[in-house]
């Protein structure tokens, strides 16, 4: 008799669980998501909005969202906000141009029976866009059809541009041979003095004392960006943020160092391209990291050529 009492109670305790296991999967069935602005106006570099809503029925407190379960790459995400209304706002940035797929985020809860549920919310594909300055809003006019020259007066005129350009090409390397004989006297510096020479003048400019942050940190990340291209001829100029740090990986396993490397890159790209207004503090705090980048892969070049040595 006892053995058959139990037996209905775990029957009723599962079936009990399983209906409010199968309420909860129907509650999270969707993840209600809206992006503003609209997903074809997503640009590079540009912050934009995507709002979640989970359904009221299913969620109680203790929200949590798991961001470092999946990879966010190529996406920042600077902040999330929940909203009065049990709306969870996440403001992204993207740093790559091209279709790009912002992953399903793992979020849990507890219910009204003090159940803790999972769900996930829904991949979303964007397609980011180049950034692009705003166009001349003037209408001009449409030039009118080319007219050919005759050949007579074409070949006339190759010639006297051809004559003219001659003479600039000789007036220039007369008064410059002097010049390049004394540079070539010279020592060519490395790409390590180089560097610091740079930063050191990037100092003094005054841009910072002017107002022109952008201007700053754009020569900031164009010194570190050359001296990576002189130090390991890599052309880290033409390279995005994330696209030089897989390069840099198989030069340097230091991922400390490769931290610091994207932590400015990236921090550089916002005062660029999102307007960001960096501190007094924030600018030291750029200038001692970039000093310290550069002396720690020069140090790393130094004793990699005295690798053969040792043996």
């Amino acid at each position: 008799m006892n053995l058959l009492i139990r037996t209905i109670l775990l029957s009723l305790c599962l079936s009990l669980s399983s209906i409010i296991w199968a309420q909860a999967g129907d509650d999270l069935k969707a993840i209600k998501y809206s992006i503003t602005p609209s997903m074809e106006n997503i640009k590079l570099a540009q912050p934009f909005r995507i709002t979640f809503k989970p359904n009221q029925n299913s969620h109680s407190k203790n929200i949590k969202i798991d961001t470092k379960e999946e990879n966010t790459e190529p996406f920042e995400i600077t902040s999330i906000k929940e909203t009065e209304n049990k709306k969870f706002e996440f403001n992204i940035i993207p740093f790559d141009i091209g279709i790009a797929t912002f992953p399903a985020l793992s979020w849990s809860f507890q219910n009204e029976e003090g159940e803790i549920l999972k769900l996930k919310s829904p991949s979303i594909v964007i397609n980011v866009l180049p950034y692009i300055e705003k166009a001349d809003k003037d209408v001009r006019d449409i030039h009118p059809p080319f007219k050919f020259f005759s050949l007579l007066k074409t070949i006339i005129i190759f010639l006297i541009i051809a004559a003219i350009i001659a003479a600039i090409i000789y007036l220039v390397k007369k008064k410059s041979a002097p010049l390049i004989q004394k540079i070539k006297g010279k020592k060519d510096k490395t790409p390590y003095q180089k560097a610091m020479e740079n930063i050191r003048l990037l100092k003094a400019s005054g841009l910072w004392e002017e107002g022109k942050q952008k201007k700053f940190y754009i020569r900031l990340s164009d010194i570190l960006r050359i001296y990576i291209m002189d130090e390991f001829s890599i052309t880290a100029p033409l390279m995005t943020t994330n696209t030089l740090l897989k390069h840099l990986k198989t030069e340097n396993k230091d991922i400390e160092l490769l931290i610091k490397v994207k932590e400015l890159l990236q921090f550089s790209d916002l005062v660029k391209f999102a307007k960001l207004k960096p501190s007094d503090e924030e600018r030291d705090k750029g200038i001692a990291s970039s000093q310290e980048i550069i002396k720690r892969f020069h140090f790393y070049r130094q004793e990699k050529a005295m690798e053969p040595d040792k043996k």
